[in-house]
């Protein structure tokens, strides 16, 4: 089974204005010496309240786009507790090469409510382990997986599910694995947590062929 642990975001990213490095340079600074940012990291996930995540692509890419064009004004919207803000805010200094700060901002993104945000960070803790998780974590990564699954959040789902098959949870279920995969493809067909889904549910099938 492939490895479904970095994610960049719950849509595939478009090439808009390109974010000037030394911007995110000075974000990266900031965010360095704001207190705000101390502990960020020590917090689960899947202790926040969650809203309903963006609707539509149109919706998605408007917001990534005004972010984009003016990435200082998304930072300091991020500062004032816009989920979205920090969540795209992340995605740059994700793609910049600034991946602690990135997952630093995805959990504020997460604290503000953005399912995505949450599904991202939840990632960013297994992915950046480095060495084996304690089963507190791990139950943390699950539920936060769940929980945006909950939420419509489609990579959130086909996470979720690739928990649930890891032999990392108590029991395996295939079943509800597959059904909760069905969830991944209800933004659009091409999405790549749909794609992935379907990569993942031919796993779960041939694998329950040989049983």
């Amino acid at each position: 089974m492939k490895n479904l642990i970095l994610l960049l975001s719950f849509l595939p990213l478009m090439a808009y204005a390109e974010v000037n490095n030394l911007d995110l340079e000075k974000i990266q600074a900031k965010i360095h010496s704001n207190p705000v940012f101390k502990n960020t990291l020590d917090q689960c996930p899947a202790d926040q309240k969650l809203s309903d995540g963006i609707k539509t692509t149109k919706t998605y890419f408007k917001k990534q786009q005004s972010c984009q064009n003016n990435i200082k004004s998304c930072y300091a919207k991020c500062l004032d507790k816009d989920g979205y803000a920090c969540y795209f805010t992340a995605l740059e200094l994700q793609s910049a090469n600034y991946k602690i700060d990135a997952e630093k901002l995805f959990q504020k993104g997460c604290e503000a409510g953005v399912p995505t945000a949450c599904t991202n960070r939840a990632s960013g803790i297994e992915f950046y382990a480095q060495q084996a998780l304690p089963i507190q974590q791990n139950q943390c990564i699950t539920k936060a997986f769940k929980q945006t699954c909950d939420m419509n959040d489609p990579w959130g789902c086909t996470m979720y599910a690739s928990k649930l098959i890891s032999g990392i949870e108590p029991q395996i279920d295939y079943q509800k694995a597959l059904k909760i995969l069905n969830k991944s493809c209800q933004l659009a067909q091409d999405h790549p947590a749909c794609i992935q889904s379907i990569e993942l549910k031919q796993y779960i099938l041939n694998t329950m062929k040989k049983k």
